[in-house]
């Protein structure tokens, strides 16, 4: 009896739960106490030999509409495999193939990997996807989608959830805005950092002007945001604009610039004086008005997104090429696209104006656009017509004086912020 007392008050502010205790004949036990010490040190020494490794088993999530998401993953998994930890990374989509590509065969499996040395295992999920019409979201059209995907899409992501994960054991989470990853950690009790652009909306204080705009459709994408990750233990938010963070969140939220892929910190921009042509992306094969207004625009275009290579007047179009897109996009007078963070991050970094048309139905866009505006760095444009675009162009010398005083980090206050978290997540008592 005195000796379960004295055992019991050794794991009273542990989570161990002991269920029976077998003692032998050693005739070395001086004291009850010392023997409870010596079964408490056998007991969490395995989690204590965890908390000291630095090597860390993470589950990163990975939303896999739009490419933006994993662009910016391929940054932060650089920085997890830097720090040499072991990630199963779970993504949907062309988003699967394009980090699978970039990191299968740089390095080994999880269950290949020992202590000490970075792996990575990239497995696919089915997610939801977004449909368009014009340049326009179909939200109906999404639902739908997503709902006749339905029985496929669970089955195989319970097939990841069990035969990829559980036994795994992950001990923490990360998740860029996906839903599979954070569920799996509500289920298991795990911390989790979430890494995106969207909680700016939830987490920072946005302009009233912003608001107001459309006020409807701002609370309505905070709701969502909020509800969709909600409670997670840390937030990190990204994004060439940078407004306060609320009171209340300001003791788990930190805000860090544009997380730029390695080719836009080493590509070197021209002076926009000196460049001759305008950069632009579009997506959207349905939308044919474009075409016939960059062509009476008059100005030299380099068109990127919709699959084709060929010149057509002062229109040259051309493919996927990320080096051919990096340094057409450095050496643009401006940039003509949505407003899709990815690439007004990157040119407002390269100190590109930006001419935004944001997709109707996506109120992350517009925000993106409200923002490009209002900072001086381009224009925000609900469509796209030939007299403002040419406005916009002979505004050239106006945004890029504006952008002349922007200036990135390399990605290292993400990279401390990132250390600092998981290194508090790696070091919590058991």
């Amino acid at each position: 009896g005195k000796f379960m007392d004295q055992f019991y008050t050794e794991f009273c502010n542990t989570n161990i739960k002991i269920s029976s205790i077998i003692l032998g004949d050693d005739d070395s036990i001086q004291t009850i106490v010392e023997e409870a010490d010596r079964i408490v040190r056998l007991a969490i020494s395995p989690f204590l030999a965890s908390s000291k490794s630095k090597t860390m088993r993470i589950l990163y999530g990975i939303v896999g509409e739009g490419m933006g998401h994993a662009t910016r993953s391929k940054v932060t998994l650089e920085i997890l495999m830097k720090e040499q930890h072991h990630v199963k990374v779970v993504v949907s989509n062309r988003a699967y193939k394009f980090l699978h590509d970039n990191f299968s065969n740089r390095f080994p499996r999880c269950d290949e990997a020992s202590e000490g040395e970075a792996a990575i295992d990239i497995i696919e999920i089915e997610g939801f996807t977004m449909q368009y019409v014009n340049n326009v979201f179909d939200e109906k059209a999404s639902v739908l989608h997503t709902m006749q995907r339905m029985p496929d899409m669970l089955s195989k992501n319970l097939d990841a959830y069990y035969e990829n994960l559980v036994s795994w054991m992950p001990q923490t989470v990360i998740s860029d805005f996906d839903s599979f990853a954070y569920i799996f950690a509500k289920v298991h009790g795990l911390p989790i950092l979430s890494i995106d652009n969207q909680h700016v909306v939830q987490r920072c204080i946005i302009s009233e002007e912003a608001r107001e705009s459309n006020p409807i459709a701002f609370y309505t994408y905070k709701c969502f945001v909020k509800a969709k990750l909600s409670r997670c233990n840390y937030y990190i938010i990204t994004g060439f604009f940078t407004p306060e963070i609320r009171d209340k969140y300001k003791d788990n939220t930190i805000v860090v610039p544009p997380i730029l892929r390695q080719t836009i910190l080493d590509a070197k921009s021209l002076p926009v004086e000196h460049c001759e042509h305008f950069l632009v992306y579009q997506t959207s094969k349905s939308d044919t008005s474009l075409i016939p207004i960059l062509q009476a625009f008059a100005e030299k275009c380099i068109i990127y997104g919709l699959g084709r290579e060929e010149k057509i007047d002062n229109l040259e179009f051309k493919g996927f090429s990320e080096q051919g897109f990096v340094e057409d996009l450095a050496c643009a007078k401006g940039v003509i696209a949505n407003g899709g963070l990815s690439l007004i991050n990157e040119a407002v970094s390269l100190q590109r104006p930006f001419f935004s048309v944001p997709v109707e139905n996506q109120y992350e866009q517009v925000l993106n656009a409200w923002y490009l505006e209002k900072l001086g760095y381009g224009v925000f444009a609900n469509k796209i017509e030939l007299e403002p675009l040419r406005q916009w162009a002979q505004n050239i010398p106006h945004y890029a004086k504006a952008l002349s005083n922007y200036h990135h980090d390399s990605n290292m206050l993400l990279y401390k912020s990132m250390k600092r978290v998981l290194q508090e997540f790696n070091t919590r008592s058991v």
